[in-house]
């Protein structure tokens, strides 16, 4: 399987986060940077672990947001040739080269 660059990675992830949080009321935070540079090993393989606080892992609502994930990341990989999977439970390696994302939901009360 082809690696794809860098920029591609970035964008897929960026894609994914709008797509998921751009239809609710989320407060997104995150710190200026620059695209992330990877080996071509490194973005052939992506592996998203979703996890949050108990109020957001509480929410009615959690199951949906997590099939969205896993939606959203199968069709935005699979459309850029690359690999994908999500993790359950805490966020560990996996033992394959790749790129682990930890996302984490913070719902306050």
């Amino acid at each position: 399987m082809r690696s794809a660059p860098p920029i591609i990675l970035s964008m897929l992830l960026s894609a994914i986060a709008a797509a998921l949080l751009g239809g609710c009321a989320a407060k997104v935070r995150t710190a200026p940077s620059e695209p992330l540079a990877l080996s071509a090993e490194s973005s052939s393989y992506i592996v998203v672990n979703v996890s949050g606080s108990a109020s957001a892992t509480g929410s009615p609502d959690w199951t949906s947001v997590l099939a969205e994930w896993t939606k959203a990341m199968a069709e935005s990989s699979d459309a850029a040739n690359i690999r994908s999977s999500m993790q359950e439970g805490a966020a560990r390696p996996t033992g394959e080269p790749g790129t682990l994302v930890s996302v984490y939901v913070n719902q306050e009360a």
